[in-house]
């Protein structure tokens, strides 16, 4: 059934409370009114801001003055909380009644409200949903990107300042991606400092490199050029010998004072020359041992465990009992 404007504009009105700032929500009140707090009950509920009772607002139409027991029809909302609200430039105490037009501001709280006022299913631009619905995929995008161009600026910012003093060892930082390059640091190290064991080389005729290398200080070393493919000769080297100890100079304080003494190189130390002329051998002491232990440079003695009294009493019984048992 087609309804012409004219019959729709008789229809009673509607109310569009819009919220602009929670992208664009907008809620739909009729004649019968309603009310607006953070209750679940109500109406229009907003997010609890320690501001905003659990009825703040109630909306309702006709509005009977008591004065002159006129009935003036409209929207009126009345403040049911004993926090103020705003609407448009007009502080709304408690209690308070006022009127609301078309295109109507109301602030409460952190919220801001905007009233549209139409007959019938009539709308306009600024409270049409589908248009709303574009409005608030617009200002996400708007935000988002803003936030994005911040960061970037920031980051592009921190580089110029490392560049600036010096602080920029080769890390850049992308404005598209947003975010810094990998830098290697293992194969900077490896390529400038090199590493602490150098793995040897292949040649292109199969053979290993045996200099600079590991093999350098290996007994079994592969002979250069002696195999073919993966398959290595080796070649033994000698045990490296240990140096002969030379001894001190005459130039030695220690020498010529001993000299003084009557002391002659070649000859112990003492009245008989009972001293030892061979030098001291270099040999590791074992279990702690002291210099001139009898047994030094050998394999030392496991250590003595401590003897507790229990342990003592077991070796007493054990020793009687083989004593009996060689009686018998």
């Amino acid at each position: 059934m087609y309804i012409s404007s004219e019959l729709e504009a008789q229809n009673p009105p509607c109310i569009r409370i819009i919220e602009t700032h929670n992208a664009f929500r907008f809620h739909i009140m009729t004649i019968d009114g309603g009310t607006i707090g953070c209750a679940r009950q109500c109406n229009v509920q907003l997010p609890d801001e320690g501001a905003i009772d659990e009825e703040h607002i109630r909306i309702f139409y006709d509005h009977q003055d008591p004065a002159s027991d006129n009935i003036t029809k409209g929207f009126w909302l009345r403040n049911q909380s004993r926090h103020a609200i705003l609407v448009n430039e007009t502080v709304v105490t408690r209690k308070k009644t006022v009127e609301i037009n078309h295109g109507d501001i109301m602030l409460i709280g952190d919220n801001r409200l905007v009233f549209h006022i139409h007959k019938g299913m009539n709308t306009c631009n600024e409270c049409e949903p589908g248009i709303l619905a574009k409005e608030a995929e617009k200002q996400a995008a708007e935000l988002k990107q803003t936030k994005r161009t911040s960061e970037t600026a920031r980051r592009e910012f921190m580089v110029s300042m490392k560049r600036k003093y010096g602080l920029d060892r080769g890390h850049h930082v992308s404005s598209s991606s947003g975010a810094g390059e990998y830098s290697d640091r293992a194969k900077f190290r490896r390529k400038h400092v090199g590493s602490e064991i150098d793995l040897p080389s292949r040649s292109t005729g199969g053979t290993r490199s045996t200099t600079g290398g590991v093999y350098d200080e290996c007994v079994a070393r592969p002979a250069p050029g002696g195999g073919t493919g993966l398959v290595d000769t080796v070649e033994l080297k000698a045990k490296p010998k240990r140096p002969v100890p030379t001894p001190i100079t005459e130039e030695n304080k220690g020498h010529k004072l001993l000299k003084l003494m009557g002391w002659s190189e070649g000859k112990g130390l003492g009245k008989s020359g009972q001293g030892t002329v061979d030098p001291l051998a270099t040999q590791l002491k074992a279990d702690r041992t002291g210099i001139g232990h009898e047994k030094a440079g050998g394999a030392a003695e496991p250590p003595k465990q401590r003897t507790t009294a229990k342990s003592r009493i077991l070796e007493k019984t054990k020793q009687r009992f083989e004593q009996l048992g060689d009686n018998f």
